[in-house]
């Protein structure tokens, strides 16, 4: 466990007494830490709105989010709360931090709530019926099942999200690990893969396609890997082929296309006609106004595989090996997702339709949110800016408060020093916690005294 040594009042050399208590850091490696994560902050918070409440936007595609331990206990449902909320209305409140999600409304001070009322939009409908909530909202994680940071878990493992459900897993219970030969950008775990099995037709192999053509009958559709030894070596990473119930299990593909094969036969020509009628009408009609047609803000990828056909048509051809483990997929797997009308209603059939979306990502929200920042301006900056415009009287509680906050933690850490002992990452937790519940005791004094 990961230390902060301490040197004070010309005292001890901590290090040298305490090398065999733990992985030590300098206050330089702190710093460095604090300002990765801070950037990594801007990224997270950056697109999300920290004055006003969202849900008058509706469900928005992504944004950060958190769960209220102390409003929502358990035993409750679950509820969501938009970044501004979680500083104006649950300040001082257990809350559990989320990273972000996407299609979410905020629930604060709906029916979800007994006792609370949203301070910065309180006419919210009773309840957000398009919201899906997973056992992150009550402060768990993985298949495991168990809470981040978890104090009972000595195992240093990374936590990576799911861009299907969502949830976080440890790195040890996907069942494979990260792949060596690429830099992964997301992650699909076991569950979703099974539960998507079509999906398995863009991994791997057709991942590291360089070029997918749609040739004559006769002519097989060309697959070029990028590592044809590392196709080999993940075919035996898979082991053995999953059971004949779960390999004849085509997928939900298969549903869809069985119930469209008879219907497309039928009516593709007098659709494509009608299709094409109305595309060249709007064209004409945009053009003679000088803009664009509509069919150009699609997805860049649609045209050319309305060309190419049904590039999953192709890549289901191939046997395939479904697994149970999870996948990882690189930059830019999502622009090699089919776009055309009957892979659309795969989406559609299994709540998929973000798939082909690019703006859905993690990584393009974060670039969104590094877009909005200022240059050169700190955490501290906004703290000082933010300090400011508030009213002397909060300004005199503020200061105040840092400066508890600084007095108690300097005590605090002396008595490391004075014993020599090197600050442990646990030891941090129990001044904060012990703080927290300091804070929490004056703040029901405070509000005894107002209702006599």
């Amino acid at each position: 466990m990961a230390g902060c040594s301490t040197s004070e009042g010309g005292g001890h050399n901590i290090t040298d007494k305490n090398e065999s208590d733990g992985e030590i850091v300098s206050m330089i490696d702190v710093l460095n830490a604090d300002n990765d994560l801070e950037e990594e902050a801007n990224a997270v918070l950056g697109d999300s709105d920290d004055k006003c409440c969202t849900f008058p936007q509706g469900y928005l595609g992504r944004q950060a989010l958190y769960a209220c331990e102390t409003c929502c206990p358990d035993g409750l449902s679950e509820a969501a709360i938009c970044l501004a909320c979680s500083y104006e209305c649950h300040e001082g409140h257990d809350l559990y931090e989320l990273y972000t999600k996407r299609h979410i409304r905020c629930d604060c001070g709906n029916t979800k709530f007994q006792n609370l009322t949203c301070k910065i939009f309180p006419n919210k409908t009773e309840i957000n019926d398009e919201n899906k909530y997973n056992q992150n909202y009550k402060g768990l994680y993985c298949t495991c099942k168990r809470p981040y940071p978890d104090p009972d878990d000595e195992v240093a493992d990374e936590m990576i999200q799911c861009v299907v459900c969502e949830d976080w897993y440890h790195g040890r219970h996907l069942g494979i690990g990260p792949p060596e030969y690429m830099d992964y950008q997301e992650m699909i775990c076991t569950t979703c893969m099974d539960k998507h099995s079509f999906l398995w037709a863009y991994t791997v192999d057709s991942i590291e396609t360089k070029c997918i053509e749609n040739q004559e009958d006769t002519k097989p559709v060309e697959i070029e890997n990028k590592n044809t030894v590392e196709e080999e070596k993940t075919d035996n990473v898979q082991g053995e082929e999953a059971p004949p119930a779960k390999r004849s299990r085509q997928t939900d593909y298969d549903t869809v296309s069985s119930a469209q094969e008879e219907k497309t036969e039928n009516t593709s020509s007098a659709a494509n006609e009608a299709a094409n009628k109305t595309t060249d009408e709007a064209t004409q009609e945009d053009t003679k106004d000088g803009l664009k047609p509509a069919n150009e803000n699609k997805l860049e990828h649609s045209n050319e595989e309305s060309e190419l056909g049904c590039i999953l048509d192709e890549l289901m051809k191939r046997s395939l090996k479904p697994a149970q483990h999870a996948t990882f997929w690189p930059s830019g797997w999502r622009a090699k997702l089919c776009a055309c009308l009957k892979c659309k209603e795969l989406y559609k059939l299994n709540h998929l339709e973000f798939l082909p979306n690019l703006s859905d990502t993690v990584l393009a929200y974060e670039e969104r949110g590094k877009a909005k920042q200022t240059p050169g301006v700190t955490q501290y900056d906004r703290g000082i800016q933010a300090l400011s415009h508030m009213h002397r009287t909060q300004q005199i509680e503020v200061i105040s408060e840092y400066n508890d906050l600084q007095s108690e933690l300097k005590d605090y850490l002396r008595k490391f020093s004075d014993e020599g002992k090197v600050v442990q990452e646990e030891d941090i937790k129990i001044f904060f916690e012990g703080l927290k519940t300091r804070k929490r005791q004056r703040s029901d004094v405070a509000v005894q005294n107002f209702c006599r």
